[in-house]
């Protein structure tokens, strides 16, 4: 460990003991605003990362008795929370300098990863005035403005944005310290935090698209970004609601494109109408824009799309039938011996049926289909 970073976590626990008792600052002008996921990585060895950005605002001078960060800012916390390990893999900028009158002061940031009490963080990034060392020429200049100096009788403002590559998507960060006097977790509010920001699901639709085919219809999709997703549920209209047809898994996290396929074994004949509905982890969920295509439906008494084929652990299958009828379906061994047998009771047009295979040993199988419009037999394979 450097002795600058070692500097560092010793301050961390002197620090925590000043200014309890300060009073609430008015944190003038003083606020941060998350302005989202993605960009370009600063460290592209690792694809999976995620980029988090956001904009600091420091206020400084006086408009009455309400005043800035004056004297009240001499260090800045980013704190991050999980519960799973996290990592700040790298940020930006390196370092900042501090508002008018002081160009020659600067803060350097510095990852000091996971921190217990007071902070309690996964993953923690700092930003000290240098005067805490006691090095020139920051030996008692603040972040922002002295008080007692000419500068300060006018009011402003120094923004500054700053992104994080994280390896995965926090439940929440802190900002800490703006306004605290010295006091890391003192500060503008009672809770002692600038900001708090639930990130919650975060997902960027790219290409959505329907393609009718023979016998059925696959939905892709794309997803841009994608922050704390679970799971994609494939919902086709009906009527003027949407009933859920199927289910693909997420990634979870990812910064970069990524594509996703579900095919529907039984569209309705004529205009289907499908969207997308993802599920976060954290029970939130968002929708996908609707896409629609037209499927020319097989006449008469006719299977659909049978899949997967090979499957494992269920099979879906597609019936077309121009009248509802009480359809045995049934699937044999190579030996003529009925593995699966079942009634099934039609709608006129597409129906879809689905069969557990969790009692089906591995092998080669004839799916048959038996109605009073006639019988349809299929070969599926079960590994």
């Amino acid at each position: 460990m450097n002795f600058f970073k070692l500097r560092i976590l010793l301050l961390l626990f002197v620090m925590a003991g000043v200014g309890a008792g300060s009073s609430l600052r008015a944190c003038n002008l003083s606020d941060a605003t998350f302005c989202g996921y993605g960009g370009p990585l600063l460290n592209p060895a690792f694809p999976a990362d995620i980029m988090y950005c956001v904009t600091l605002c420091v206020g400084y001078g006086r408009t009455g008795v309400s005043k800035g960060a004056d004297g009240d800012t001499r260090s800045i916390f980013f704190g991050w929370y999980s519960p799973t390990p996290l990592v700040v893999r790298a940020f930006t900028p390196a370092s900042i300098t501090s508002g008018r009158g002081f160009s020659n002061c600067t803060m350097t940031g510095a990852n000091i990863g996971p921190q217990g009490n007071p902070f309690n963080t996964s993953a923690t990034i700092i930003y000290i005035d240098p005067g805490y060392y006691g090095i020139p020429p920051c030996v008692t200049q603040p972040y922002g403005c002295v008080s007692s100096t000419a500068l300060c009788g006018n009011l402003g403002q120094q923004c500054v944005t700053y992104r994080f590559q994280l390896s995965h998507i926090p439940d929440s960060m802190r900002v800490f310290g703006v306004e605290g006097g010295g006091n890391p977790i003192a500060g503008c509010y009672s809770d002692a935090d600038l900001l708090v920001q639930d990130v919650g699901l975060g997902v960027t639709w790219g290409a959505l698209e329907a393609k009718a085919m023979e016998t059925a219809v696959q939905v892709q999709w794309e997803t841009l970004l994608e922050a704390n997703s679970d799971l994609f549920v494939v919902q086709r209209a009906k009527g003027t609601d949407f009933e859920d047809i199927g289910t693909v898994p997420a990634a979870g996290q990812s910064n970069q494109t990524r594509g996703y396929s579900f095919t529907d074994l039984a569209p309705v004949p004529g205009t289907n109408r499908y969207r997308i509905l993802q599920l976060g982890r954290n029970g939130e969920q968002q929708y996908s824009p609707v896409i629609e295509t037209v499927f020319n439906a097989p006449a008469g008494f006719a299977l659909g799309s049978v899949g997967p084929n090979p499957a494992t652990d269920f099979l879906n299958v597609g019936l077309y039938t121009e009248r509802g009828e009480t359809v045995v379906l049934a699937m044999y061994d190579t030996q003529g011996k009925a593995v699966v047998m079942q009634s099934i009771t039609t709608v006129e047009g597409a129906n879809g049926i689905r069969i557990d295979l969790d009692q089906v040993d591995a092998g080669v199988y004839f799916l048959s289909l038996q109605g009073n419009s006639g019988k349809l037999t299929r070969k599926v394979v079960v590994l």
